[in-house]
């Protein structure tokens, strides 16, 4: 199946009102979505997935997410494991208002949660357990911040939290964002990729450089007792040097001879 990727915001017209369908509400592994109506989505472990789902269990293209007359479907897309509803599974399941399927396995696969939402949707992010994205850390408020879908794009609110909400590392109480805006909600740090707030990973720190012992110079040339003078003897001989060695500044033994 090719790659679909999501379309502007506006989509199918439900066959019924003949408005444009809801955006889809989609969340799993602590991440959000707000799909608009038109295009297909893509669900799997493939990166280049709309929806990317860390699991092995999960196929590399598992799902797809539609809209057939103006209703969201989840269809499965030939998974070796499938989709379930409950306990059955299924090969497609009708979205009306909200459900939970999931991934793989009927009791611990990844559990995807889609609701049908209306034109101005909003995730609230924090630490209690009933957020659209859960930040289960302490330097998150329970209830810490809010992204509200706006006609002009993604708006995003702090709710009072004790430890702010950033975006691009500026404190802010209310913020537009733009495609690729870093999003810090406490411990945790978000960036706007499309229709998604996709938690990203703190890069890792340096290894340290291992401590090694410290190496000796080439030693020098052994030290000789000079010459004894030669008295003159008036007579002219051409000057010459008898071979040797002799350091540089930088440690290096250059040929005198």
């Amino acid at each position: 199946m090719d790659d679909e990727k999501p379309a502007a915001a506006g989509g199918q017209a439900s066959p019924v009102t003949g408005d444009p369908a809801p955006p889809l509400l989609v969340r799993i592994q602590g991440s959000g979505w707000s799909l608009p109506a038109g295009p297909s989505y893509l669900i799997g472990r493939d990166p280049g997935c709309d929806i990317v789902v860390a699991d092995g269990r999960v196929s590399w293209r598992h799902a797809v997410l539609r809209l057939e007359e103006g209703r969201w479907i989840l269809a499965d897309n030939g998974s070796t494991n499938g989709i379930y509803a409950g306990d059955r599974r299924v090969s497609r399941v009708e979205i009306n208002g909200q459900a939970v399927i999931r991934l793989s396995h009927p009791y611990n696969g990844p559990a995807l949660s889609c609701t049908v939402t209306s034109a101005v949707t909003t995730l609230r992010i924090g630490r209690a357990p009933d957020n659209d994205i859960v930040v289960p850390h302490p330097s998150a408020s329970g209830h810490h911040a809010e992204l509200h879908q706006e006609a002009e794009g993604y708006r995003l609110v702090d709710l009072g939290s004790s430890n702010g909400t950033y975006v691009n590392e500026r404190r802010i109480t209310d913020a537009l964002l733009a495609e690729g805006d870093v999003v810090g909600i406490g411990s945790a740090t978000f960036r706007l990729a499309g229709h998604e707030l996709r938690e990203v990973s703190e890069p890792a720190a340096p290894a340290a450089e291992t401590s090694r012992p410290p190496v000796a110079p080439p030693a020098g040339p052994t030290a000789v007792d000079p010459l004894p003078a030669v008295p003159s003897t008036g007579r002219s001989r051409s000057s010459t040097r008898s071979g040797g060695w002799c350091r540089g500044a930088s440690g290096s033994r250059t040929s005198t001879s």
